[in-house]
């Protein structure tokens, strides 16, 4: 059911015969057109009690898994990306990194995240603290870097890192 209001005979702006609710704004009078108070006897509105959730906020890591730290010297991390097998079937990843700069990076289907990590290493803009890489929608961050591209789903997607 739909119920009608009658405002043909009401003043623009005058909300006050319906208790406040909402004209649409556009009154010259001060009130905020909405039943925020200052007009027909409105009080303020409570305040939000709720909970908020925030898009991107902390990143949930479990027992070490998948945190990356760029400054690592003696490990394979720290070392140069392997050249592209042209004669393998090879993908492009998106990196989007902490600074907003993006890397466009070809890579073996068959190669292993941690070789990722080391494109984005050697760049020089994978910054100096730890950091996670995250896909998928939801993001799910890359704990095993032992995985292939092929077998973690990375091919043609965009890899996101995070700080850990």
């Amino acid at each position: 059911t739909v119920g009608l209001v009658d405002k043909r005979k009401i003043e623009y702006g005058d909300d006050s015969a319906r208790g406040g609710g909402g004209s649409g704004g556009g009154s010259s009078s001060g009130g905020s057109g909405f039943g925020f108070g200052g007009r027909g006897g409105n009080s303020e509105p409570a305040a939000f009690t709720g909970e908020g959730q925030s898009l991107g906020g902390s990143t949930v890591v479990a027992a070490n898994g998948g945190i990356i730290t760029p400054t690592a010297t003696g490990t394979a991390i720290a070392e140069l990306p392997p050249s592209v097998d042209e004669s393998s079937p090879k993908t492009t990843i998106q990196v989007r990194l902490l600074c907003g700069k993006r890397l466009r990076i070809v890579i073996n289907k068959s190669s292993k995240i941690r070789v990722l990590v080391q494109h984005i290493n050697a760049s020089g803009d994978a910054g100096e603290e730890p950091y996670v890489l995250s896909a998928g929608f939801p993001p799910k961050t890359l704990e095993d870097l032992e995985q292939t591209v092929d077998e973690s789903g990375l091919a043609g997607s965009q890899v996101t890192q995070k700080k850990a």
